[in-house]
């Protein structure tokens, strides 16, 4: 069969015109024209077809883009409501953490209260005690005094009373014998008339018998009378004629009450007295003994040795450390407590890192399996009942994405295949380009596919990496924690051993204080030098110094190395705060890196799927327009 030219396919009729045909030619003609018509028909209504499909694929493409948008906002959500959730998280975090630092700062108010409360009580007690000072030296020690001469002079005037009753006691003793004495050389006939004489002038013999008791008292015992005695008398007189009313016999037994009451009285101001010049003397002894005691050590300060000097200088330096010593303790514990409370936030940061690793892994492992949208792997992913582990979800997206491409390359092939052998006009020159785009969407999707599985790659190591630096952040903090408080048990038993040992050192010394008292020094036995004993005895040749000074006991090695260790501890624990502090920072600059990492990784992932998928709707969209040409 020849080849069909152009005038083959006009309407014109130039052929007839120009070759004459017969009526089977004419025929044929017709009927080719009639096919020309069909098959033109057939164009139209395949254009038709085709407009329509691209019509169609254009709406599912827009279709698809919105569903894929709706995919993007609703992952959107997702991620906002996750983010939100966190934020709330760090705020209820951060309001416990300032509801904390509230409770503190009113603990630490109410301390301060309560210490300004206790100056301002003390303040007022020393006040009351200083003005109690001043009333008993200005007011009460006076009045004492004054008491206690009114007391004295009291005492010499009863004092004086007991020598006037014992005198007159004894000048009553006196004229009884001399009455007696007149009564036995009287006459006996007049021994009745002389007793009612007697009886009668009784009432006024009082006045008279005091003059004569005093005459006859003088007579008796010399010559020269004094006139002193008898005004003494007379004024006791007086005194019993105020208290009795009268001296005679019947007034006789009130004045021996009183002369009781005066004794009495007498009595109980010699022990009054007694005890208060007691009082003074004790009182007195204490003032000498301190007195004496500031003495010697004022003795003892300035005699003092160089070596002597180089103990108290090496106590009071032991102090100062041990307090400076505390201080830094109190310091380093303080900062410690400070520093696990940073450890407690930052575990809980890595507990809330870990569960974001969790769930990046989980959502990694779903993901996996990349979109399918072509024809030829539907079968592919409807015979899958079961969801594969990662590794042959890996190998499935591996090989389906290698499917896609060769698949690709095949159709671009066949289409080069047609566009040769086809006639050279529009539609091979299309079918050319067609393939040649086609090829170059296959090596742009070997290429994604090589990225997103380097992409996916490096996501998972970074996943694992941050997952194993989690754990050794963990085991670093636990370590941390146990070395701190380790160190915070010795660093207190050091420091309650430093405390113990200078404890019972101002033991030693008030007991050497109290040992030095006069009471025992009186007591302590002089035992002369063993130069001045005989060099005969064999027994005084090593003498001890019984009465000498003892050597003052240095500060030994063990109790030095003591402190020192203290302070070496102490000094371990700050440095072990400083390197726990780095540490710390380390872990949060690591934490926060790796984090960081994951999340960039995980958005150029997101990247090269979106990518992908643009490739695979490329090759459908490219696939459907080759196919409406065809």
């Amino acid at each position: 069969m020849t080849r069909r030219n152009s005038d083959y396919y006009s309407d014109s009729g130039a052929s007839s015109a120009r070759y004459p045909v017969s009526d089977p030619d004419r025929k044929l003609e017709e009927l080719e024209q009639k096919l020309r018509k069909v098959e033109q028909d057939k164009a139209n209504i395949k254009v038709e077809m085709a407009s329509k499909l691209q019509t169609e694929l254009g709406r599912r493409r827009d279709l698809e883009q919105l569903v894929h948008n709706l995919e993007e906002q609703l992952q959107k959500q997702f991620d906002e409501e996750d983010e939100r959730g966190h934020s709330d998280a760090r705020i209820a975090e951060l309001e416990k953490s300032l509801e904390e630092s509230k409770r503190r700062l009113g603990q630490e108010r109410q301390a301060k209260d309560s210490f300004g409360d206790l100056y301002s009580a003390t303040r007022l007690e020393l006040e009351q005690h200083k003005n109690e000072r001043d009333n008993l030296r200005d007011e009460v020690v006076p009045q004492l005094r004054a008491r206690i001469e009114g007391l004295e002079h009291e005492a010499a005037n009863a004092q004086a009373l007991t020598y006037e009753h014992t005198r007159m006691q004894q000048e009553l003793a006196t004229l009884r014998e001399e009455v007696q004495k007149q009564q036995a050389q009287g006459a006996r006939a007049g021994f009745s008339s002389i007793a009612e004489e007697a009886d009668v002038m009784s009432p006024i013999a009082g006045p008279r018998a005091g003059s004569s008791l005093s005459r006859s008292n003088s007579l008796a015992r010399s010559r020269s009378t004094r006139g002193g005695s008898v005004t003494r008398s007379g004024s006791v007189k007086g005194e019993g004629r105020q208290r009795s009313g009268s001296v005679g016999p019947a007034s006789h037994p009130v004045s021996i009450e009183g002369v009781k009451e005066i004794e009495d009285q007498r009595d109980a101001l010699h022990k009054a007295l007694k005890l208060m010049i007691a009082r003074h003397e004790k009182g007195q002894r204490e003032h000498e003994r301190a007195i004496k005691k500031l003495r010697r050590e004022k003795e003892l300060a300035e005699q003092i040795t160089p070596r002597r000097a180089g103990y108290h200088r090496e106590v009071s330096h032991l102090k100062d450390e041990v307090t400076t010593l505390r201080k830094r303790t109190e310091d380093a514990l303080e900062q410690k407590w400070q520093y696990e409370k940073g450890l407690s936030g930052i575990k809980i940061d890595l507990d809330r890192a870990e569960q974001e690793t969790r769930h990046l892994r989980n959502m990694l492992q779903e993901r996996d399996v990349l979109p399918d949208r072509t024809s030829f792997l539907s079968s592919l992913s409807s015979n899958s009942e079961e969801k594969p582990p990662a590794d042959e979800t890996m190998k499935l997206s591996i090989s389906a994405a290698e499917g896609e491409r060769d698949q690709a390359r095949q159709i671009a092939q066949e289409y080069r295949q047609r566009a040769q052998s086809a006639s050279p006009d529009a539609s091979s020159e299309e079918l050319l380009s067609s393939a040649s785009r086609m090829d170059e969407l296959a090596d742009q999707l070997e290429s994604q596919v090589h990225s997103n599985i380097q992409l996916r790659e490096r996501l998972a190591e970074a996943v694992a990496k941050g997952e194993r630096e989690q754990k050794q952040s963990t085991r670093q903090i636990e370590d941390m924690q146990k070395r701190l408080a380790g160190m915070e048990d010795s660093v207190l038993a050091a420091q309650q051993h430093s405390e113990t040992t200078l404890g019972n050192h101002e033991a030693e010394v008030r007991r050497m204080d109290e040992a030095s008292s006069p009471a025992l020094q009186r007591l302590r036995i002089d035992i002369p030098e063993p130069s001045k004993l005989s060099p005969t005895s064999p027994m005084f040749s090593k003498s001890p110094k019984l009465g000498g000074k003892t050597k003052l006991s240095e500060t030994s090695l063990l109790e030095a190395s003591r402190t020192q260790m203290l302070e070496r501890k102490v000094r371990e624990l700050e440095g072990l705060l400083r390197e726990a502090e780095d540490d710390m920072q380390t872990v949060v600059q690591r934490v926060n890196r790796s984090q960081l990492e994951v999340a960039e990784l995980q958005t150029e992932r997101d990247a090269a799927l979106t990518q992908m998928r643009k490739l695979q709707d490329l090759i459908v969209e490219e696939r459907e327009r080759v196919e409406s040409f065809a």
